[in-house]
C-alpha cells in the first residue's frame, strides 16, 4: 500500500521545491501538496495521509493549528513542522502536536530520512490501535509534585543548572518531554543532546518555565493514588537503571558521547509503561496480575493484555519523537537483546544488563545472586560478554555501599 504525504505551505516556490526534492519517490508516495492549513483539512477528510509536513507561519491557520486539528481528527498520522519560523511563543504551541520539527532549508536527504525513519518504526509496534494511541499523545503522567519542585527551582533569585536538571531528572516524562524539544531543529545546533544540563543549556531557563507552565505538557496528573504509586516507583526505577547502563558501558570502555546515550536510554526505557498506564489503568493492572500469577516477564504480560510490550510502546514513541537511534534500539529491546542485530557489546547490552541488575539497588545485594542466574548468557557469550558479569555484579555491590551509606 502506498505511503500517503500531504504537504503544506503557503509559499508557492517551496511547494515547487518540495515536488522538486521529492520527484525520484513518487512510486513509493502518494504526494499532496497544498498552501493551507484549511486547504489540508480538507483533503485529510476526502484521503487521511500516513504523515502530514506542514509550515509553520501560514495565514489563517498556522502549523501548530493544523497539527492539533489533524491529532484530534487523525490521531495516527505523523505530523512534522517544516519551517524557518523559530519565535519562542509559537515552538511552544508545536510541543504537543508535533512529532518532529525540521528546520528550512532542509535537504532532500534529511527529508527522506527523517519520512524513512518515521515509516520503518511501524515494524516495532504492529497494533494499529495502538499506534494510533501512541502518535495521538501530547503529555504522560507527571506527579504534580515534580512539577512544583521544578517551579520552585526556576522561581529562585538565581536558579542553579544542577538543580533544575536533577529536578527534571527525576520524572521520566518531563525527561522525554525536554530532551525532546532541545534536539528539535528549533533549538539543537547539534543533534543527539542527552544530558539535561546540555538540553537545559541549549532551551534557557525561561523556556524551560514556559514548558512548565504554558504548554501543558507537564500537567497530566495521575487520576488515582494507585497511578500515583506506580510513576514514582517507575521514576525511581528509570533513574537507577540510567545510572547502572551510564557505569557498565563506561566499565565497558565505551567513550563520553556513547555512555551518555546509554544513560539517556535507561532513564527512558519505561517510557511505554507511562504510555500504556495512561491508556488503560484497568489493562495495565491486569498485565500486572498476569505477569505476578503465571511468574512471566512483564513484557510478555503486557503484549498478551494490551497488544504490545512497554518496550515497544516506548521505542515507537521516542522514534516518532526524534530521539537518535541507538536509544530507540535500546528501549526496544532491553527486555530481548538477543533480538537486536549488533553482534558486541552494545548501548542495548549495557541498558538490558541495568535493568536486569537494577533491583538490586533497592533489595540489596543478596539479589544479586538470583538475578545474575536469569541473565541471557547465550546472549552475553555471542558478543563475547559474559565473562564480564562478575565486574557488573562488582559495579551494583558498590552502587548499593554507597546508598547504604548516604
Amino acid at each position: 500500500m502506498t505511503t500517503g504525504i500531504l504537504f503544506v505551505d503557503d509559499d508557492p516556490d517551496i511547494l515547487q521545491g518540495l515536488r522538486r526534492s521529492m520527484k525520484r519517490n513518487r512510486k513509493r508516495f502518494d504526494m499532496r501538496f497544498v498552501s493551507s492549513g484549511a486547504e489540508a483539512l480538507e483533503a485529510l477528510a476526502e484521503t487521511p495521509a500516513d504523515i502530514v509536513i506542514s509550515d509553520m507561519r501560514m495565514p489563517g491557520m498556522d502549523g501548530g493549528e493544523l497539527l492539533s486539528e489533524v491529532r484530534t481528527r487523525f490521531p495516527a498520522t505523523i505530523r512534522m513542522i517544516l519551517s524557518g519560523f523559530a519565535e519562542k511563543e509559537a515552538v511552544m504551541r508545536t510541543v504537543g502536536p508535533a512529532h518532529q520539527y525540521l528546520s528550512k532549508p532542509c535537504d532532500a536527504e534529511t527529508l527522506y530520512t527523517s519520512i524513512d525513519r518515521a515509516l520503518s518504526l511501524q515494524e516495532f509496534l504492529e497494533s494499529k490501535p495502538l499506534r494510533s494511541f501512541v502518535a495521538g499523545l501530547t503529555v504522560l503522567p507527571t506527579l504534580p509534585e515534580s512539577v512544583a519542585a521544578l517551579i520552585d527551582k526556576l522561581d529562585s533569585n538565581e536558579p542553579a543548572m544542577d538543580c533544575v536538571a536533577a529536578a527534571i531528572a527525576k520524572d521520566i516524562s518531563m525527561t522525554a518531554q525536554v530532551l525532546k524539544i532541545s534536539n528539535s531543529a528549533y533549538f539543537a545546533s547539534v543533534r543527539n543532546i542527552t544530558n539535561m544540563q546540555q538540553a537545559i543549556q541549549m532551551l534557557g531557563f525561561d523556556t524551560i518555565k514556559s514548558l512548565a507552565l504554558e504548554s501543558g505538557i507537564f500537567n497530566l496528573h495521575p487520576e488515582t493514588s494507585q497511578s500515583a504509586d506506580v510513576i514514582k516507583q517507575l521514576n525511581d526505577c528509570s533513574i537507577g537503571i540510567g545510572m547502572l547502563a551510564k557505569g557498565i558501558a563506561s566499565l565497558e570502555g565505551m567513550d563520553a558521547a556513547s555512555t551518555e546515550l546509554a544513560s539517556c536510554a535507561g532513564t527512558l526505557s519505561h517510557v511505554g509503561t507511562l504510555a500504556l498506564l495512561h491508556r488503560d489503568l484497568e489493562q495495565f493492572n491486569q498485565a500486572t496480575t498476569l505477569a505476578k500469577t503465571e511468574n512471566i516477564q512483564t513484557a510478555a504480560a503486557e503484549k498478551r493484555v494490551c497488544g504490545a510490550s512497554h518496550a515497544e510502546v516506548g521505542a515507537y514513541l521516542l522514534g516518532l519523537w526524534g530521539f537518535a537511534n541507538p536509544i530507540v534500539e535500546a528501549v526496544a529491546y532491553h527486555h530481548s537483546p538477543a533480538e537486536c542485530p549488533a553482534t558486541e557489546f552494545s548501548i542495548v547490552t549495557a541498558v538490558y544488563v541495568a535493568q536486569h541488575l537494577n533491583p538490586a539497588l533497592a533489595g540489596g545485594a543478596e539479589m544479586l545472586q538470583e538475578l545474575e542466574s536469569t541473565l541471557d548468557m547465550e546472549y552475553l557469550e555471542s558478543i563475547g560478554a559474559a565473562h564480564r558479569a562478575t565486574v557488573w555484579r562488582d559495579f551494583v555491590v558498590s552502587e548499593i555501599e554507597k546508598r547504604t551509606l548516604q
